[in-house]
């Protein structure tokens, strides 16, 4: 077709990789596996690696427990090191100011939501069932810890070892 370009293999790989880090915040070898992404995460490092090296992006450990290569765009990284205590709101006084708990803490979403970390950047917690980032599946988030999965058309609910220690998750599905 007349006036159009194709992209070379250095620009898609250079795309994917800046799709990927304003996704998930920080990029990691999981999160790029969980993308099924063709080539893994081997084929955007390189491009994270020269973003890297021009000041674009840092790379570092920003999250236990999410592998040793993690990339992140500044503005992640800050927000990281804002939140690094657990805002626990029973520990605050909670949001009544009388020790109750904040039900803005807890969130559903979907399985397959990038915001949605388990099953991609992180394993799933202990459970006797398999979770997966099924479409139509939803996850209960409490204070940012899975608590249950909800199987498409709510044919099976999983707890996680969060839905044990913190009711509030029950409300989240009614």
């Amino acid at each position: 077709m007349p006036g159009t370009t194709s992209a070379s293999p250095t620009e898609v790989s250079h795309a994917r990789a800046m799709q990927l880090l304003e996704r998930y915040g920080v990029l990691t070898r999981e999160a790029a596996l969980g993308e099924g992404i063709v080539g893994g995460f081997a084929g955007v490092y390189p491009v994270l690696k020269a973003l890297e090296e021009r000041g674009t992006v840092r790379r570092g450990y920003f999250v236990a427990g999410l592998g040793a290569a993690q990339f992140a765009v500044p503005g992640a990284v800050d927000r990281l090191r804002s939140v690094r205590e657990p805002r626990r709101s029973d520990a605050l006084g909670g949001a009544d100011g009388r020790g109750g708990r904040d039900p803005d803490d807890v969130v559903v979403l979907a399985a397959t939501d990038p915001a949605q970390p388990y099953g991609a950047a992180l394993g799933w917690p202990a459970c006797d069932g398999r979770p997966s980032r099924a479409a139509g599946a939803l996850v209960v988030l409490v204070d940012g810890e899975a608590a249950v999965y909800l199987e498409r058309g709510g044919r099976s609910l999983l707890t996680f070892p969060a839905a044990l220690a913190d009711d509030r998750w029950a409300s989240a599905l009614a």
